[in-house]
């Protein structure tokens, strides 16, 4: 009888070892739910991230047609500044009067085409000092006299005499081109072009 019963149990016992095994086998759903989750959180990020994208290119895209339009702006703005300072310059040039801008240390800031014809100047003389441009005035105190109009700030006027013997009405007067740094304006003019003028005034 023992052996007899001892062959109907072991059956039963490897039955119940089958069955614990396929109990312990791992849940396969639970990670597939996880990793969906996980997958579902990071594309949800990444809709966040584009639509971010999405409306900082439109913010760069408006920046952008602002300065467009700016530019647009400041370049007519620009080409007005060009057309006027042409025109200035065409009427200094115009006049039978040359004039010279100096800054507050003497030296050569600007000047019109007439003045060449009482200093050497060319466009290499800007910024250079007026004690360096050579001129036809002989022996007048031209630097003297323009410390003196910067130091009083009172305007000088002068006849003097050109090389060749030409009458030449002399101003320096004080300009301010800077406020914390003034400078001249000298201006030149030969008389000979205004003695008939003033004459018949006076006849």
């Amino acid at each position: 009888m023992n052996g007899e019963t001892n062959g109907v149990d072991l059956p039963v016992a490897r039955e119940s070892s089958t069955a614990e095994g396929f109990l312990s086998q791992p849940d396969d759903s639970s990670d597939h739910e996880s990793r969906y989750r996980e997958l579902s959180e990071a594309n949800e990020r990444l809709v966040v991230a584009m639509e971010e994208l999405q409306s900082l290119s439109i913010a760069l895209q408006s920046v952008n047609d602002a300065l467009h339009g700016m530019n647009i702006e400041l370049r007519g703005k620009l080409d007005g500044m060009r057309q006027t300072i042409s025109e200035v310059e065409l009427m200094l040039n115009s006049v039978d009067v040359g004039a010279v801008l100096l800054n507050g240390r003497l030296e050569v800031s600007n000047f019109n085409a007439t003045a060449a014809r009482f200093m050497a100047l060319g466009s290499d003389d800007i910024g250079k000092s007026l004690s360096r441009v050579r001129h036809d005035l002989g022996s007048f105190p031209i630097i003297e006299l323009c410390r003196q109009t910067l130091l009083t700030g009172d305007p000088i006027e002068r006849i003097l005499t050109g090389s060749a013997g030409e009458s030449i009405a002399f101003q320096a007067r004080e300009v301010g081109i800077d406020s914390s740094d003034p400078g001249l304006m000298l201006t030149f003019t030969e008389l000979r072009h205004a003695l008939p003028h003033w004459e018949s005034e006076l006849a």
